[in-house]
C-alpha cells in the first residue's frame, strides 16, 4: 500500500485529496493546453470550489470575511459580487431564524426603522426619473448597506468582534500590498509622484483620494481590533501592522482629505495614552518621521502648499453652490435617487462632492432629513455601548467612524461608491452588534430579543 493510500485511508476516504487533485489536473493542463480551454476551466473551477465549501464548513466565518476581501477586486455587475454574499448570507440568516421561530420575536431598532422610513422616501422622486435602471441601482445601494448593517451585527453577536474584524484587516493589508507593488513596478521618481498619484494608486475599485477615505474609514476597526488582541499575543502585532500599513497609504496616496482624517483620529487617541501606551504613540512616531526623514512626506506636504491644491478647492466651492442649486430648483422630492448624473443643469453630470447634497438634490430635504435621523440613532446607539465597559471600545470605534465617515462625505464623493457605503455599514454592524448587551435595546425599558 502506498502512502498515499495509506493516508487516504486513515482519513476515512479520499475526500479530503479530490479538491488539490481537481487543482492539480486543472494546473497541469493549462500548461499544456492553456487556461482557455473548457476542460481545464472546468476542473480548476470545481477545484476550488470544492475548497471554497471544504473551507466554509470547517470554518464559517471564513463567509464573513469573504465579504470584504473581496473588495480587493472589481468586476462589473449590475449587482456586485461583494453585495451578492451580503444578500446571500442574509437570506439564510432569514431562512434560520424563520424555521427557529426568531421572526416572531423581532424588534426593529431605531436604526433599522427610521432607514425604512428612508427607503420610502426615496419613492417619491421616482415620476421625475429619467432612468429607471439608475433608480433601481441607488436603491440596491442603499438596501445593500442595510443588509451588511444586519448580516455583521448578527454574525458580531455569534463569533465576536475580534473574529469579525479580521476580514476589514485582510482588505487593507491587501490593499495596501497591491498599492506598495504598483509603486515599486512603475519606476516614478517620488519627485513625480504627486502629477502622477492617480495613475500610480490607481486600482480595480478605485484610486487616489477614494483609496484613501476607504483607508481611514478602516482605521477605527483596526485600533479595536489591537485593543480586542491579547496582550502580547502575535495576533496584536498583526493588527499593530495593519493600522500603521493603512496609515501608509496616506503617503502612496498623497491625499489630503485622508491625510487630515487620519491626523485628527490619531490626535482623538491621545487622550487614552496614557492606558494604551506605545499602541497609540507608535503610529504617531511613525507618522511624523515619514513626513520629516522622507521625501514621500515631503510630497504630501506639498499637496496643502502647490497652487492646484487651491484650484482644486476652489472647483469643489463651484461644485457646491450647483449642487444647492439643483435641489432648491427641484423641491420638495428632488430629481430621484440615481438621476444627478443624467441631469442638464449647471451641474450636469458632476458629481456634488458632498453626500448631504446630493441626497438634497436627488431625494429633497425630507429624504436628507431621514438620512441624519439615522445617524443619530447611531449616535444614541455608541452612547449605550460606551456606558456598558464590555463595549466601551466598540462604542468608541462606532463614534470614531461615524464622524470620519460623514466628514469625510463632505468634500469626497464616497458614501455614493458601493464599495465605500457597504463597508461603511458592514463596519458599523460589527460595533453595534458587539458584546454583551449584544443587541441594543430600542428602548432604555426595553431589551429585544
Amino acid at each position: 500500500m502506498s502512502p498515499l493510500e495509506a493516508t487516504a485511508r486513515r482519513a476515512g476516504s479520499w475526500r479530503p485529496f479530490l479538491p488539490a487533485l481537481l487543482v492539480s489536473a486543472g494546473v497541469a493542463l493549462a500548461g499544456i493546453r492553456g487556461m482557455a480551454d473548457p476542460l481545464t476551466l472546468v476542473l480548476l473551477g470545481a477545484g476550488f470550489a470544492w475548497l471554497t465549501a471544504e473551507l466554509l464548513l470547517t470554518a464559517p466565518i471564513a463567509a464573513f470575511w469573504l465579504v470584504t476581501v473581496s473588495m480587493c477586486w472589481f468586476t462589473y455587475l449590475p449587482v456586485l459580487h461583494y453585495e451578492l454574499l451580503v444578500f446571500a448570507l442574509a437570506a439564510l440568516m432569514l431562512l434560520s431564524a424563520s424555521r427557529s421561530g426568531g421572526l416572531r420575536e423581532l424588534h426593529l431598532q431605531p436604526v433599522e426603522w427610521r432607514y425604512i422610513v428612508f427607503l420610502v422616501l426615496l419613492l417619491p422622486g421616482l415620476p421625475a426619473a429619467i432612468s429607471l435602471w439608475r433608480f433601481g441601482g441607488a436603491v440596491k445601494l442603499y438596501v445593500a448597506g442595510i443588509a451588511a448593517f444586519e448580516v455583521a451585527r448578527h454574525a458580531t453577536r455569534r463569533y465576536g468582534r475580534e473574529a469579525m474584524l479580521w476580514g476589514p484587516l485582510a482588505f487593507v493589508v491587501i490593499t495596501v500590498a497591491m498599492l506598495g507593488t504598483r509603486m515599486l513596478e512603475s519606476g516614478v521618481p517620488t519627485f513625480k509622484s504627486i502629477e502622477l498619484r492617480s495613475y500610480l494608486t490607481k486600482l480595480s475599485w478605485g484610486s487616489s483620494n477614494y483609496v484613501a477615505a476607504v483607508m481611514v474609514l478602516c482605521l477605527p476597526g483596526l485600533v479595536l481590533l489591537v485593543n480586542e488582541c491579547p496582550a502580547g499575543s502575535r495576533r496584536r502585532l498583526v493588527a499593530m501592522g495593519a493600522v500603521i500599513a493603512s496609515l501608509a497609504t496616506m503617503f502612496l496616496t498623497l491625499s489630503r482629505g485622508g491625510f487630515v482624517l487620519s491626523v485628527i483620529y490619531l490626535l482623538s487617541l491621545t487622550g487614552a495614552a496614557r492606558k494604551a501606551g506605545w499602541k497609540v504613540a507608535l503610529p504617531l512616531v511613525a507618522v511624523i518621521a515619514v513626513l520629516v526623514a522622507t521625501p514621500l512626506g515631503g510630497a504630501v506636504l506639498a499637496r496643502f502648499t502647490n497652487a492646484q491644491s487651491f484650484d482644486s478647492v476652489l472647483a469643489r466651492v463651484n461644485i457646491w453652490n450647483a449642487a444647492w442649486d439643483r435641489g432648491v430648483a427641484h423641491l420638495p422630492f428632488g430629481v430621484g435617487a440615481g438621476q444627478g448624473w443624467l441631469q442638464t443643469d449647471k451641474l450636469q453630470w458632476m458629481d456634488p462632492h458632498d453626500f448631504p447634497l446630493t441626497l438634497f438634490g436627488e431625494t429633497g430635504p425630507l429624504g436628507l432629513a431621514a438620512w441624519l435621523w439615522i445617524m443619530v440613532a447611531l449616535w444614541s446607539a455608541s452612547t449605550r455601548l460606551v456606558r456598558v465597559p464590555e463595549t466601551r471600545a466598540a462604542g468608541v470605534a462606532l463614534r470614531a467612524t461615524l464622524v470620519l465617515a460623514l466628514l469625510n462625505s463632505l468634500f469626497e464623493p464616497t458614501l455614493i461608491g458601493n464599495l465605500y457605503h457597504l463597508l461603511f455599514w458592514w463596519l458599523l454592524g460589527i460595533y453595534h452588534g458587539a458584546g454583551a448587551p449584544a443587541d441594543l435595546p430600542a428602548r432604555t425599558d426595553r431589551v429585544t430579543a
